[in-house]
């Protein structure tokens, strides 16, 4: 199996993917962007590549290895047009993963979210919308509301307010970042530029907020792939019986892609309604649906999957999926739950105690005992807890 690594990350699931559920000798082509960090995982792997089931090969090497006669299949991560360019050039089965623009429902409430909930769903959206300058194929970047919600407004400043003043500045770094958010400007040139406040200087990390846009404009159609959101406020009542299956409609019909998307909803409304809830998850054609859980998320979970649910059409999102550690067949979609506010939701408000949480949770994702527990319990607290010193 050749494994085409993706450019915005560094991950070894492909390869594990590759290597352990499907049985097959890899050969590892890194993109460009991760040429150095992708060597870390040769040395990682290191047994493996001296038992000559593991290779690695330098990043212009794609088309040689995407047409080699002994490759049985391949693994692809990037953009829908390089995809299409592949399949059009062999007839090797490709398993890709692509992106495109996913959308987060914001579910009217049977009650007022109260402000504390309201902040806390802020930061944490907040926080996958820096996440890596935007170059993360599930981050949030269409918010779809009901104009007639009364917490609407609040909301919105509630977000704004936590992307300029509570979470850390996180520049743009992805090729083609700066074209693309002039782009997006270009099309809404009345909507607003946010600027992180301890990186007025740079501009960087500036964030473009669209509200209020069209069901068939510009935005709905493009994938932004940096610090780029914007908001479809549907002509609805503000109810969720009212508004939840005009929300699934426009989102399947006129969004670009299929890969993720997240409904967020307080734990009042989603058991007076879990039936509906249920029924639009069904519905919905998406291949990871986040429930009160950040799509990008469901990655690091090796039982989910991850990639598009598009099979049998043009590849936007891409086709098949990775992941599926218990090995399902024909697996269209990947859900998961968490409560409306919770302890273990991501809000990055310090920089430094963000990166010792990182470190901690990849030491019990790799080893889980108590041991590993409390140090990620503690960083959690600090990050969550301690503010500013970006």
């Amino acid at each position: 199996i050749a494994v085409l690594g993706a450019g915005n990350y560094s991950s070894a699931v492909e390869m594990v993917s590759a290597l352990f559920l499907e049985n097959c000798a890899v050969v590892h082509k890194p993109h460009p962007l991760n040429k150095a960090t992708d060597l870390i995982w040769e040395k990682v792997f290191e047994p493996l590549v001296e038992y000559q089931a593991l290779s690695f090969c330098d990043p212009d090497s794609g088309t040689s290895l995407t047409t080699d006669k002994r490759v049985s299949k391949i693994y692809f991560t990037g953009g829908a047009s390089t995809a299409k360019k592949i399949a059009e050039n062999t007839d090797i089965p490709i398993v890709s993963e692509c992106g495109g623009n996913n959308p987060f429902f914001i579910v009217p409430p049977d009650r007022d979210w109260t402000a504390d909930e309201i902040h806390h769903q802020s930061m944490v959206i907040a926080t996958m919308i820096k996440f890596n300058g935007g170059a993360v194929c599930g981050r949030p970047q269409t918010f779809v509301t009901s104009k007639h919600w009364k917490q609407r407004r609040e909301f919105l400043d509630a977000l704004k307010n936590a992307l300029v003043n509570e979470t850390p500045a996180t520049p743009s770094y992805y090729p083609n970042s700066t074209k693309v958010f002039e782009e997006f400007k270009n099309a809404y040139p009345d909507a607003e530029v946010l600027q992180c406040v301890e990186d007025k200087d740079n501009r960087k990390s500036d964030i473009l907020f669209i509200e209020d846009i069209a069901q068939d404009s510009y935005a709905v159609t493009h994938e932004a792939f940096t610090l780029v959101v914007d908001e479809v406020a549907l002509d609805v009542p503000a109810t969720i019986k009212e508004y939840l299956p005009i929300a699934v409609k426009f989102a399947n019909k006129k969004l670009l892609g299929t890969l993720t998307c997240c409904i967020i909803i307080d734990d009042d409304t989603l058991k007076n309604n879990k039936a509906l809830v249920d029924a639009s998850i069904t519905f919905l054609q998406y291949g990871a649906i986040g429930v009160n859980t950040m799509p990008p998320f469901m990655f690091l979970n090796p039982y989910l999957t991850w990639g598009g649910n598009e099979e049998g059409k043009d590849i936007v999102s891409g086709h098949g999926n990775f992941g599926n550690l218990l090995n399902y067949q024909n697996v269209e979609k990947s859900i998961s739950f968490s409560d409306f506010t919770s302890a273990g939701h991501m809000k990055s408000v310090n920089t430094d105690a963000w990166f010792k949480l990182s470190k901690n949770y990849a030491e019990y994702t790799a080893n889980p005992k108590f041991v590993n527990l409390v140090p990620m319990a503690m960083s959690l607290m600090k990050n969550n807890i301690k503010k500013k010193n970006f």
